[in-house]
């Protein structure tokens, strides 16, 4: 499942790394992230302005990526009209 999550990561355009334990990292944007999702064992933390929010499972981790992909072309789309 975890290569799924990172592939549809990276999909979205998300950027995707390891931590120093080999546990994977997504983040917004690789200069001023605003959010984080950080691997722990078979879950994810959720951090938002390096806060911690939430544990969240594979599907919900998925969930989430495609909402902000979503929330993204939104925004880039109303900007061009």
């Amino acid at each position: 499942m975890t290569d799924l999550i990172i592939n549809q990561a990276e999909k979205f355009g998300f950027f995707c790394s390891h931590d120093l334990l080999g546990y994977w990292q997504i983040i917004s944007h690789p200069v001023k992230p605003q959010w984080k999702l950080h691997q722990q064992e078979e879950n994810w933390l959720l951090s938002i302005s390096n806060e911690p929010h939430l544990i969240l499972l594979p599907e919900e981790v998925l969930a989430f990526l495609r909402w902000r992909w979503l929330t993204q072309k939104q925004k880039s789309e109303s900007k061009i009209s």
